[in-house]
C-alpha cells in the first residue's frame, strides 16, 4: 500500500535572520532621524555662529555688568546696545555687505566686523548712522515706557542709551571723516541734516529724561521724608 504523505505536514521553517540584519533595522529609524538633524542643522547653520558668538559675548557682559549694578540695568543696557549694533548689520545687509554678528566686550561696547569694504563713501556713510539711528530709537521707546509705567530704571537706561548713540555719533576717526566729503552733494546735505539732527533728538532725550529722573528722585526723598520725619 503505498502511503502518500499530507503535504501541510512538511512545513519549511523560517529562514534565520542574521544578527546583521537586525542591527540594520534597529538603527534604522535612528539614521532616518539623524538625517532629519543634519537637515535640520544644514537650514539653520547660519543662525549658530550669533547663538555662539552674540549669544555668548552678550552673557558674559550681562554677568559681568550684573555684579556690579543689578541684573535689571545689565539686561536692559545689552539689549539697548544690541539693538545699535542691528542697526549698523540691518543697513550694511541692505547693501549686500558681509558682516559678523555681533560681539560684545565688557567695559568696552560691542561692535560688528565688515567683511568687505563699502564701496563707495555714502554706503560707508549710511552703515555709520545706522546704528545711532535705529540704537536712538530704542532709546525712545525705552523711555516713554519708562514714563507710561512710572519705572524709573527704564528712564535712566533711556538716558544712558541717548548719551551712548551720541558719543557714538562724535567718535569718527579722521580717516572716515575724510570719506564723508567724497559724497556727492545732495547725499552730503542728506547726511548732513540726519548727522545733526539726530545730535539735536539725543540732546534733548538726555536732557528730558534726566529732568523726569530727577523729579521722581525728589518725589521719593519727599515721600520718605514724610513716612519717617526726623526727630526734632
Amino acid at each position: 500500500m503505498t502511503l502518500i504523505s499530507d503535504p501541510t505536514d512538511a512545513r519549511a521553517l523560517p529562514p534565520t535572520e542574521s544578527t546583521g540584519n537586525k542591527i540594520k533595522k534597529a538603527l534604522g529609524p535612528i539614521g532616518v532621524i539623524g538625517v532629519v538633524i543634519l537637515k535640520f542643522i544644514g537650514k539653520i547653520k547660519f543662525i549658530l555662529p550669533i547663538l555662539l558668538k552674540t549669544g555668548g559675548s552678550m552673557v558674559l557682559m550681562v554677568g559681568v555688568y550684573a555684579s556690579i549694578w543689578g541684573w535689571k540695568w545689565a539686561v536692559g543696557f545689552v539689549l539697548l546696545l544690541l539693538l545699535h549694533e542691528c542697526g549698523h548689520l540691518l543697513v550694511a545687509k541692505k547693501f549686500g555687505l558681509a558682516v559678523s554678528a555681533p560681539m560684545f566686550i565688557p567695559f568696552m561696547g560691542a561692535f560688528i566686523a565688515l567683511k568687505e569694504a563699502p564701496r563707495d563713501a555714502w554706503m560707508e556713510a549710511c552703515v555709520g548712522i545706522g546704528g545711532p539711528i535705529l540704537g536712538s530709537l530704542a532709546a525712545v521707546a525705552c523711555h516713554a515706557l519708562g514714563l507710561a509705567l512710572n519705572y524709573p530704571l527704564l528712564i535712566a537706561l533711556a538716558w544712558t542709551a541717548y548719551f551712548l548713540n551720541l558719543f557714538n555719533l562724535f567718535r569718527k576717526r579722521t580717516a572716515e571723516e575724510q570719506r564723508y566729503y567724497e559724497v556727492a552733494w545732495p547725499q552730503r546735505w542728506l547726511m548732513a541734516t540726519m548727522y545733526f539732527g539726530l545730535i539735536g533728538a539725543l540732546v534733548l532725550g538726555m536732557h528730558v529724561s534726566h529732568q523726569q529722573l530727577m523729579e521722581r528722585v525728589h518725589s521719593a526723598r519727599q515721600k520718605y521724608e514724610q513716612t519717617f520725619p526726623q526727630a526734632e
